[in-house]
């Protein structure tokens, strides 16, 4: 299995002061299916951002769109298997960054459970 809470948008956050570079996420999320046995799992939590952001939002707010993930981890292999409304903040401005003060640990977040298909489901 593999976990990534509130990191899925650092995929396309770069920053010369942190020395983080453009990562290729369709090579990461290839190497993330090699990994993983068929059957075996992803799950991805993070902060909602806005539809259609960029990674010029995503440097701005640390928020990413849920349909980016998921058309992510589709186009890499995985099938959405469930996801879960559990984190929803319907008061939060996804407008912010998720440092500011007055939405800082209160974000409105997104749950999704992916699955490397088994042979079969090929």
């Amino acid at each position: 299995m593999i976990f990534t809470n509130q990191t899925f948008h650092d995929i396309y956050w770069t920053s010369e002061c942190f020395q983080m570079e453009r990562i290729d996420e369709r090579a990461m999320l290839a190497n993330w299916l090699a990994a993983l046995k068929p059957g075996g799992h992803v799950i991805v939590i993070d902060h909602v951002g806005q539809s259609g952001d960029t990674r010029e939002v995503v440097d701005a707010v640390h928020r990413i769109d849920p349909t980016t993930v998921l058309a992510a981890m589709q186009a890499a292999g995985f099938v959405l298997v469930g996801q879960s409304d559990m984190l929803r903040r319907s008061d939060d401005e996804i407008t912010k960054s998720i440092f500011d003060e007055s939405v800082r640990g209160k974000t409105n977040r997104f749950m999704m459970k992916f699955q490397k298909p088994t042979e079969s489901e090929r």
